[in-house]
C-alpha cells in the first residue's frame, strides 16, 4: 500500500526537525536566505505597515480637526491617564495634591515641549486648584490644552477628571519659557 503525498510531506517534515526524541537546531534564515528575498519577506510587511500607520495619523488628525465645535482644539491638547494607587493617598485615603501637581507638570511639561521643538521649555509657574478629592483605584484623566505660545513664552491650562464620572477633580495653569539654547548663554 502507497501513502499519501500530504502523509509522506509530514513525515519528511517531522523527521527533519525530531531525532529520536530531541529537537535539531534549524539555522538561521537570516544568515543563509538571499538579501533579495529577506527584504520582500520580512522589510515589505514592516514598511506596508508603517505607510499604513502615517495615512492613518493624517487620516485621524484631518477627522479630528474637522470636528463641530472642539475639532481645532483636540489637536492642540494632550492626555495622559493616571491611575490612583494607594502609595499616592493621604491619610483620609485620597490622592495626595502634590501626586496631581506631579501629574499636572508631567502631562503640561510634555506639551511644552512638543512646543518649544529642539529648545530647553522650563517651567515659570504652576497654578492648580484641587476642586474635590480622587479615591484609590479611581483614574485620573490630565488633559493639557496650549492657550498661546509666542517666541518666548508658552501659556498652558489643564485639567483633571475623574474616568468614571467626567467629574472635575482639579484644574490648571502653567507658564513655560522658549529657550534657544544655541543663541543664549546662560
Amino acid at each position: 500500500m502507497r501513502k499519501s503525498g500530504l502523509n509522506r510531506d509530514l513525515r519528511i517534515i517531522f523527521l527533519r526537525f525530531f531525532k529520536k526524541g530531541t529537537v535539531f537546531k534549524m539555522k538561521n534564515k537570516m544568515a543563509v536566505l538571499p538579501i533579495k528575498g529577506l527584504v520582500w519577506k520580512m522589510g515589505l510587511p514592516m514598511i506596508v505597515s508603517m505607510v499604513l500607520q502615517a495615512l492613518y495619523n493624517v487620516v485621524d488628525s484631518v477627522f479630528v480637526a474637522n470636528m463641530h465645535d472642539t475639532g481645532a482644539l483636540a489637536n492642540e491638547a494632550l492626555t495622559f491617564a493616571f491611575p490612583v494607587q494607594k502609595w499616592q493617598t493621604n491619610r483620609v485615603g485620597s490622592l495626595h495634591g502634590g501626586i496631581i501637581a506631579t501629574a499636572f507638570d508631567l502631562t503640561v511639561a510634555a506639551l511644552a515641549r512638543f512646543y518649544a521643538g529642539a529648545n530647553f521649555a522650563p517651567t515659570v509657574s504652576l497654578d492648580i486648584k484641587y476642586v474635590r478629592p480622587a479615591k484609590e483605584g479611581d483614574t485620573i484623566i490630565v488633559t493639557a490644552r496650549r492657550i498661546s505660545a509666542g517666541r518666548r513664552i508658552s501659556q498652558l491650562v489643564c485639567e483633571a477628571a475623574d474616568k468614571a464620572t467626567g467629574k472635575v477633580i482639579a484644574t490648571g495653569a502653567s507658564v513655560y519659557l522658549n529657550i534657544d539654547t544655541d543663541r543664549e548663554h546662560r
